[in-house]
């Protein structure tokens, strides 16, 4: 192996280089030394006796390299910021995929950024470090991940002036990593292989899961359940016999879960005035226990929403916080420091309250990502000078374990117990401190939903994905509803209208389409599933079995295959229109049905491509497999 070694042009060169056979430490005596291994480079501007061994894994692909970088102190010492860049020819990358992407309206992967204004962060709480580089087919032109995952990751990547390269660089330990240790240790993963995105994608991320420490847990069948929701439909204003009229009703059409969301520990003013105590508010019900009882004896789980680290000063047992305060969100509460071992026995103890004493059938634990921002006026205490309390400087480790220790508790109590978390804390660790992600807020905007759904299916391994709340006006037409559902039907399903309230044909399209999930439920969340224009906001998703496919199609113009005849074929018709461009790889003859699943005939094609007029919220179904 031939390792060259290079000074970055503002720094000095280093000494007392040890060669390996497997690589090379070296131990830095002036700041701003690069260590090439292979086409990757390894930065410290900073080593402070530290001394870094680079080395080239076997990955048993081709295509995949892994980069290990170790890290070697003779005494306890704060780890250095160090950074590992690889470059490589830019000239068919087109875009930029990254976690974040289905989150924000108007900044998909269609923007190939300039590197030096490119940086993203992820840590425990917030995103993964996983970032791809795709040219303009949806093929895969530089696919990098990181086995370090908890800690602050930023990551830096674009195309560089001059001869047109990429750039993908990590930078460790910038932030939150006080610990002193002797050693540490992150392996790079770079996938150059010319293969479909979404496939690479997912390749990549299992990865990532692997390497984190976690033991992953198995997911309770009651994650893959369809739900009404009380936030988008009622907010804050929901009352004890709200909530259970809503629950009859939505058992009525195959809804047998539901989550009571803010409002049950709530008094009055606004919505996030009363967290931090969870408890039970009188004007909510006057007798929790036995509301909750009444629910779950009528054949519905209960889950309930829980914010996990906000506090104001409006409830009684602020002074417990006030001096373990990790900062104030500029609208208003407070976030209280994990590390501080009594807050989180108090958490954990909220926790084993709901599940045990109130009996609850799972928890939606909102505001994870507070421990992680780095936004919002969010100065942390400095820990540098002394712990004051706390039992480890390092944030984003513990904010890991107190979720798992969560996860723990849960599962001990009640087997089939689910954990809702939301899309921006999709690290390896949060993946396995619940049973299911549901979509970021993203109310009424169906391409998000679409979209959001595509990348959580991806990056989310076995844990099941759910919509954010499904909504749409007492006055949408039977279409509209079948559409607000189509864009969300590759994931859990959940419904938050006021069934009370809407008319009786968007009841029977809300009806149909759960059956219709209930019945396909093996293609569409346990099977093979696949994203068609991951760059176009995923115009076509499929999910397929042995004996089945379906196609959901999102734009009219875009051609999605239907694949060969040899089983049956769904397609789905969520373009808001009547028309779908469908390519035949052989003869087929479909049943054809509208948004409440009636019985609109049939259609035949020969093999080919050909506009399709399929009802606007509605599908057809193979009859000839």
């Amino acid at each position: 192996m031939r390792n060259k070694f290079y000074v970055c042009l503002v720094g000095l060169f280093f000494a007392n280089i040890l060669s390996a056979t497997s690589g090379t430490f070296m131990s830095f005596a002036k700041i701003g030394s690069w260590a090439i291994e292979g086409k990757c480079r390894v930065y410290c501007a900073k080593p402070e006796g530290w001394r870094f061994f680079v080395e080239t894994i076997d990955s048993g692909e081709k295509g995949v390299e892994l980069v290990r970088v170790k890290l070697h102190s003779q005494k306890p010492s704060k780890l250095p910021i160090f950074s590992v860049m690889v470059n490589l020819s830019g000239d068919d990358a087109r875009f930029l995929w990254r976690p974040e992407l289905s989150c924000r309206k108007f900044d998909r992967a269609g923007v190939m950024p300039y590197e030096s204004h490119a940086r993203f962060m992820s840590s425990a709480v917030q995103w993964l470090p996983l970032y791809a580089f795709l040219d303009g087919e949806d093929k895969n032109i530089l696919t990098v991940s990181s086995s370090e995952s908890r800690g602050r990751v930023v990551f830096r990547g674009g195309t560089q002036e001059g001869p047109n390269t990429l750039v993908a660089e990590y930078t460790y330990n910038t932030k939150d990593c006080e610990t002193l240790r002797e050693s540490f240790e992150v392996t790079v993963r770079y996938d150059t292989r010319r293969r479909s995105a979404d496939v690479t994608l997912a390749d990549a991320a299992a990865w990532t899961r692997k390497a984190d420490p976690a033991v992953e847990r198995p997911v309770p069948e009651a994650a893959f359940e369809p739900l009404w929701s009380s936030w988008c439909a009622y907010h804050s204003s929901i009352t004890e016999a709200i909530v259970e009229e809503e629950a009859a009703i939505a058992r009525s059409i195959g809804l047998n879960t539901i989550i009571i969301d803010d409002g049950w520990q709530f008094k009055s003013g606004p919505w996030w005035i009363y967290n931090g105590e969870n408890l039970p508010n009188e004007r909510y019900s006057k007798d929790f226990v036995s509301h909750i009882k009444r629910i779950r004896e009528a054949g519905t789980k209960v889950v309930l929403w829980y914010p996990v680290n906000l506090i104001t000063d409006n409830v009684v047992n602020f002074a417990d916080y006030k001096e373990r305060i990790l900062f104030r969100r500029s609208w208003g509460p407070y976030v209280w420091d994990p590390r501080f071992p009594d807050r989180r026995e108090f958490f954990l103890s909220r926790i084993k309250t709901a599940m045990k004493d109130w009996k609850v059938d799972g928890l939606k634990l909102d505001f994870v990502d507070s421990w992680g921002l780095d936004f919002d006026g969010c100065k942390h205490p400095d820990v540098t000078k002394g712990l004051n309390g706390r039992d480890t400087p390092d944030l984003m480790d513990v904010a890991s374990r107190v979720m798992l220790e969560a996860r723990d508790i849960v599962s001990g109590i009640r087997p089939d117990g689910v954990i809702e978390f939301r899309q921006c804390y999709i690290g390896p660790a949060m993946l396995k401190a619940c049973t299911q992600m549901r979509v970021q807020d993203c109310p009424g905007s169906l391409p998000e939903m679409r979209y959001g759904i595509a990348n959580l299916r991806l990056l989310c391994g076995q844990n099941a994905v759910h919509s954010d709340p499904i909504q749409w006006s007492k006055t949408a037409s039977e279409e509209s509803v079948a559409d607000s559902i189509l864009a969300s039907i590759f994931g859990i399903g959940q419904y938050s209208v006021r069934l009370r309230e809407i008319p009786k044909g968007q009841l029977a399209v809300l009806k149909h389409y759960i059956a219709f999930a209930r019945e396909h439920a093996q293609a569409l969340y346990r099977g093979s599933f696949r994203v068609q224009g991951l760059t176009s906001d995923a115009p076509v998703l499929v999910g397929e079995i042995q004996d089945e496919r379906i196609i959901g199609v999102y734009k009219s113009d875009f051609v999605a295959s239907c694949g060969a005849g040899d089983k049956r074929i769904i397609v789905l018709n969520g373009t808001g229109t009547e028309r779908v461009t469908l390519r035949f790889d052989s003869p087929v003859k479909f049943a054809v049905y509208g948004p409440r699943g009636q019985s609109l005939g049939t259609k035949s094609f020969a093999a080919g491509v050909f506009d399709v007029e399929i009802p606007r919220g509605g599908y057809i179904s193979s009859l000839t497999h």
